[in-house]
C-alpha cells in the first residue's frame, strides 16, 4: 500500500482527504479500513459519504458494521441515509425494519432515501413496511412512495386506493392514481381512472397528459370523460 496516499485520509484539509478517499476506494487496502471508518463519521455529508461508500467496496463485516453505524448513528442525516442505501444493496429483507427508522429523520430527502432503499428490498415484508411512508407528513416522499408501492399486493393497493382518493395533495392523489393504472389488480384500476374527475383542475390535467402520452385501449372510457 502506498503509505503517503493513506497518510491523506487523515489530512486536515477536507479536499485532501475526500481526494484521498476516492483514490483508495477501490483498492480495499485493509490498512485503510480505520481511516476510513472515521471519515464515515465526519460531520461534512460530501466526506462521509465518499467513505460509506468506499467501505461498501470492502464488503467485509467491519465495513458493514460501520455502515450500519452510520445508519443507526450517523453524524448527519445525510450519512443515515447513505447507510440505509448501500445496506439495502445486501438485499436482506430484514432490513426493512431497521431502515424505516428514518421516517424519524426530518430532512425529507433523507426519509426519499430510505424508502427507496426498502422499495429495493425484496419479498412480502418490505412492500408492506413501505407502507408507512404513505403517512409522511411531506407531500413530496409521499408522492415518491405512491410511485414506489407494488400494488400487486393487496393490502397495498388498498392502501394506494385510499390515498388516491383522500390524500390532501394533488400530487400524492395523481401518482397513487396512476401507480394502481400501472399494475394494480383490475377492479382498482377501473376505480383509479376516476382521477379523470378528481376535485383539483392540476390531477385532472396532468392524468389526461399521462393517459396520451401512454395510449391503451383501456384508458378509453376515461378519456371520453375527459373530453
Amino acid at each position: 500500500p502506498n503509505s503517503a496516499l493513506l497518510g491523506l485520509l487523515d489530512d486536515p484539509d477536507d479536499t485532501v482527504r475526500l481526494n484521498a478517499i476516492l483514490g483508495i476506494a477501490d483498492r480495499k487496502w485493509d490498512l485503510a479500513l480505520p481511516a476510513l471508518s472515521r471519515n464515515a463519521r465526519n460531520l461534512d455529508p460530501v466526506i462521509s459519504r465518499a467513505a460509506l461508500r468506499a467501505l461498501s467496496a470492502y464488503a467485509s463485516p467491519e465495513a458493514w458494521s460501520e455502515i450500519r453505524r452510520a445508519m443507526d448513528y450517523g453524524t448527519t442525516d445525510i450519512s443515515k441515509g447513505v447507510g440505509a442505501k448501500l445496506l439495502a444493496t445486501q438485499g436482506d429483507a430484514k432490513m426493512a425494519g431497521p431502515i424505516s427508522s428514518l421516517l424519524a429523520v426530518r430532512d425529507p430527502r433523507v426519509r426519499t432515501m430510505a424508502a427507496r432503499a426498502i422499495a429495493s428490498l425484496p419479498g412480502r415484508d418490505p412492500k408492506i413496511v413501505l407502507l408507512n411512508f404513505l403517512n409522511d407528513g411531506d407531500p413530496s416522499v409521499r408522492a415518491t412512495v405512491a410511485g414506489l408501492c407494488d400494488p400487486s399486493e393487496e393490502l397495498v393497493s388498498s392502501k394506494l386506493w385510499w390515498i388516491a382518493v383522500n390524500d390532501a395533495s394533488d400530487g400524492v392523489r395523481l401518482r397513487a392514481a396512476i401507480r394502481l393504472i400501472e399494475a394494480g389488480p383490475e377492479n382498482l384500476r377501473r376505480e383509479a381512472y376516476k382521477a379523470v374527475r378528481d376535485e383539483g383542475r392540476a390531477v385532472r390535467l396532468e392524468f389526461v397528459g399521462y393517459l396520451i402520452q401512454h395510449p391503451s385501449e383501456s384508458h378509453r372510457s376515461a378519456a371520453r370523460i375527459a373530453v
